[in-house]
């Protein structure tokens, strides 16, 4: 799924101002007359504005993302295998590095490179011009996978328009509900994709989650996580990727109870591997 991500790390500004003056003869030059109100330069910088409280549903989601150590994502290196592909994520001081490293049925090594400024190809080494269809489906491509591995990372995005279901439950646990839909401006092409996220009351993990796509055909998907760990802090899980027996049976509400009853057709596992995780610095503040 090609969300905007957007996602952006702040640098922190600080301003260094000195003033100087000169004493004057309190006796030689009388004290000017205070001005009431004045107005204010033309050059001034306005008061910023204060910052909106976070409703209920995205305290839940940074919460969320706390407890699964994603809250330092802004500055980290992370790698990953996953179906005989390296994957990249990068990022540190608002600039991205978003990548994927293979061998294509030449035996050339090929790797595509996404960045704030869009995604170029390189092939044993030496770039390969791409036209521009092209290089927006290798784009998606990438970073639907750093996407779906970083999860529920990408829920504070801007394009996101979340709302807190009803508490439900799974297997005997207890879960918040989350569905999520995207604005068309910044959503990315399937910006109406639509999502539900299950959050365990207890420790709030991702435990479950489905979409519904429109795409080729349309469809609707469930995942079940496993093989949940912690490495260096962040927490990483694979997931069971189901679909209906019929497609167009059920609804995305009706998976978790069609789960239950087994009457999901498992249709692939979404394992990552060598996973690598390194949180950095965060850069110094810049000063003016």
């Amino acid at each position: 799924m090609n969300k905007s991500y957007l996602f952006a790390g702040a640098l922190a500004l600080m301003a260094l101002i000195s003033a100087c003056s000169n004493p004057q003869n309190p006796s030689s030059k009388p004290a000017p007359a205070p001005v009431a109100n004045p107005a204010p330069a033309a050059n001034m910088a306005p008061a910023p504005a204060a910052a909106k409280p976070l409703s209920p549903v995205q305290q839940l989601i940074v919460q969320a993302i706390d407890s699964a150590g994603q809250s330092s994502l802004a500055n980290a290196n992370i790698s990953f295998d996953f179906r005989n592909i390296q994957y990249g994520y990068f990022k540190q001081a608002g600039q991205y590095t978003y990548s994927r490293l293979f061998m294509d049925s030449t035996g050339s090594q090929v790797q595509d490179v996404l960045t704030n400024q869009g995604l170029e190809r390189y092939t044993n080494g030496q770039p390969t011009p791409l036209p521009d269809t092209l290089a927006a489906k290798y784009a998606e491509s990438v970073n639907s996978v750093i996407y779906f591995a970083l999860l529920p990372r990408f829920l504070t995005d801007g394009a996101v328009q979340a709302s807190l279901q009803d508490t439900i439950t799974i297997k005997g646990q207890t879960y918040y509900q989350v569905q999520v839909t995207f604005g068309q401006q910044d959503g990315g092409t399937d910006f109406d994709d639509v999502f539900l996220y299950w959050f365990n009351t207890n420790n709030l993990r991702m435990d479950y989650l489905a979409y519904q796509y429109n795409r080729d055909g349309g469809g609707i998907r469930f995942r079940q996580a496993f093989n949940t760990r912690r490495i260096n802090g962040l927490l990483v899980q694979d997931y069971y990727n189901f679909k209906p027996a019929i497609k167009g049976s059920l609804t995305l509400a009706q998976l978790p109870q069609a789960f239950e009853a087994n009457e999901l057709k498992l249709l692939s596992e979404i394992a990552l591997e060598t996973v690598r995780v390194e949180m950095l610095d965060a850069p110094p503040a810049a000063a003016q």
